[in-house]
């Protein structure tokens, strides 16, 4: 009985502290047919290198998630606005969580494909041909 209740708190302080970080944090949907409503903000694109080589949103930065606690003070600051790219919610959740944790205030999530990513920001898709 003790170990049941000690376990349900464990896993209830998990889910409280995910969407405790994610409350913060506007998520962009990409069926929402509007324009680029950010126009200085930083395009995050957190996938893998190989990935955002084959495609990518145009004037997107790319640092990978397992990248991102080391070196986002090479691309990014605190005050930056900042839309977080990338094809898995998980992906982006972390993401958003690594940031937060780092200061920023200003995020955005978009998850989807780089076609429907560029089509939402109105550009045009990068492709390495």
């Amino acid at each position: 009985m003790v170990i049941t209740v000690a376990l349900f708190f464990i896993i209830a302080i998990g889910i409280f502290q995910h969407f405790r970080y994610m409350r913060n944090v506007t998520i962009l949907s990409i069926n929402q047919s509007q324009i680029h409503p950010f126009p200085y903000a930083k395009l995050l694109d957190v996938r893998d290198a190989s990935d955002f080589n084959k495609s990518s949103v145009p004037t997107s930065i790319n640092i990978p998630i397992g990248r991102l606690s080391f070196v986002w003070e090479k691309e990014l600051t605190t005050e930056d606005r900042v839309v977080i790219l990338t094809d898995t919610s998980f992906k982006g959740r972390k993401a958003a969580r690594i940031l937060l944790k780092r200061g920023f205030r200003h995020l955005y999530l978009m998850v989807g494909t780089v076609p429907a990513q560029s089509e939402w920001f109105g550009t045009q898709e990068k492709l390495d041909q």
